[in-house]
């Protein structure tokens, strides 16, 4: 009896969640903040109210609001494509007019025709189709939907009618005549529709996307057809981090794309940057051998004498553009940041890629110090060594020189022969008139016993006044809240006894 009850439940249950599958409302997707409505004008000549409508966005001024695309539906086809939506101006008298909008799916109680006392609809489309009608009752105006089953209902009519398109200049034609910013940000836009995987664009919105390629389900992988045959087309949006927000913004505001072949795609500098970004950040370096030389091809037109990170690095800190990690847990991601406030603060950024370290400088000062102390510094061998500087761009490549204090296990710091280190550490600053002035756990480093300093934007040359703006602060007798240098060694034994004798270092 037990088990049978049990088994009763799990049904249940089972139940439950197929009902809920089966009533997915498609354009209801969590990921996405925007949805797809559609508003109908059933007048014969409905000029004026379209008018309206238009005003109405402009005065709403809000990007996520516009209109994606104007289409017309035969007086034949009435009917069958309003099938399943219930409108009381209904009729197949004349063509009618439609916007296909996109409107955030912000939703508040409002009176309507079947809801006297209420119901949750989209607020911005309650607010057009009312704007249309001039007086809300007036049906036979227009009608927009207000939630994502009634938009299901007619695109899915509507998606039936259109049928399958026929080859990629239909699918190109589609996406440049709605009002959609779209990008195909591969190297090789010949092969739009021809590629042996996927077809990758980069879209302003996914959800408008979906609509223009004739799919309810929205997502930003999904399948087409064209002529009998599917492909798999392949979305990122400003907000999925596979390339920074601000850049893609720039390239959509500032108009930095062109048309090849009915394909658009990047200006030259921006492609290859895409290129790069997408060969280094996503690929670790990796790419098949026609594009690597078709980016070879790129980066000698524009001056470049080969393929570098270091060539992507100086055009992300030029425009300011932040690297950030993909929401897409599927997509590779082969760089790490580790900059922290203070370095922000600083004007710094610092990513590590294939164990070398790379800080990018926005204040030339900052960078001009750096640079200073490392190439003073490089015979003594307790900094990092410079693989690469770039004056212009403000960037410097430093090698690995192991993991920093604060995460070095205390086994592997009591084999480091501290005191002579130390010794020759402080002696050789004191020479060279260098102060480090924030020397911590996280400034100090351990590779192979040897310990390595890094990081001297807050250093003291030839005893200038320290730049920062806050002077050393006491954390109540514990310690000061960072060394100026290496204290004074003691009756310590151990490299960790001495750590825990001057918290400072180890913070």
């Amino acid at each position: 009896m037990k088990y049978f009850i049990i088994l009763i439940l799990i049904l249940f249950i089972v139940i439950i969640l197929l009902q809920l599958t089966n009533n997915t409302e498609y354009f209801d997707n969590p990921n996405y903040n925007t949805e797809i409505h559609f508003l109908t004008f059933w007048r014969k000549n409905s000029i004026q109210e379209q008018n309206i409508v238009m005003d109405t966005i402009k005065k709403i001024n809000n990007p996520l609001v516009r209109v994606i695309k104007k289409i017309k539906i035969k007086k034949q086809d009435i009917k069958k494509v309003f099938n399943n939506v219930r409108s009381g101006g209904k009729h197949s008298n004349n063509d009618i007019d439609i916007f296909i909008i996109e409107v955030p799916n912000i939703y508040k109680m409002h009176i309507t025709h079947t809801h006297p006392n209420g119901e949750k609809v989209n607020d911005i489309m309650y607010n057009l189709k009312k704007a249309a009608r001039g007086d809300y009752k007036n049906y036979n105006i227009a009608h927009g939907s207000f939630n994502i089953k009634e938009t299901n209902d007619f695109l899915k009519e509507y998606f039936k009618l259109l049928g399958d398109f026929n080859n990629y200049e239909e699918v190109k034609t589609e996406l440049n005549n709605s009002n959609l910013f779209w990008l195909y940000d591969r190297v090789t836009p010949n092969l739009f529709g021809k590629e042996n995987g996927d077809i990758d664009l980069v879209v302003d919105s996914i959800p408008a996307t979906c609509f223009t390629l004739r799919n309810i389900d929205v997502s930003n992988k999904y399948f087409i057809r064209v002529n009998n045959s599917k492909k798999l087309i392949d979305l990122q949006d400003f907000y999925s981090n596979y390339y920074p927000n601000k850049w893609l913004s720039n390239i959509k505001t500032k108009k930095l794309y062109l048309t090849k072949n009915n394909v658009k795609i990047p200006d030259l500098e921006n492609h290859f940057m895409l290129g790069l970004y997408h060969m280094y950040i996503h690929k670790n370096g990796k790419q098949n051998d026609e594009r690597i030389t078709i980016l070879k091809n790129m980066s000698s037109k524009l001056g470049y004498k080969n393929l570098d990170i270091n060539i992507l690095f100086g055009f992300i800190n030029n425009n300011n553009y932040k690297i950030k990690k993909p929401l897409n847990k599927g997509v590779g991601f082969f760089i790490k940041e580790l900059t922290g406030p203070a370095f922000i603060r600083n004007g710094k950024r610092i990513y590590n890629y294939k164990n070398n370290y790379y800080y990018l400088h926005k204040n030339k000062n900052v960078y001009d110090k750096d640079k200073y102390i490392l190439s003073t510094l490089k015979h003594y061998n307790f900094t990092p060594k410079i693989l690469y500087k770039n004056d212009t761009n403000l960037i410097l490549q430093l090698e690995d020189v192991g993991e920093i204090l604060i995460k070095t296990n205390p086994n592997i710091l009591n084999n480091v022969y501290f005191k002579t280190q130390i010794n020759y550490i402080n002696t050789i600053l004191k020479k060279k008139n260098i102060v480090h002035n924030d020397l911590t756990g996280h400034n100090i480093t351990v590779k192979n016993n040897k310990l390595y300093l890094i990081d001297f934007e807050h250093s003291i040359l030839n005893n200038a006044k320290d730049p920062r703006t806050v002077a050393p602060q006491s954390d109540g007798g514990k310690g000061t809240v960072y060394c100026q240098e290496f204290p004074k060694i003691n009756n310590e034994n151990t490299f960790v006894e001495y750590l825990k004798n001057n918290k400072c270092l180890y913070r």
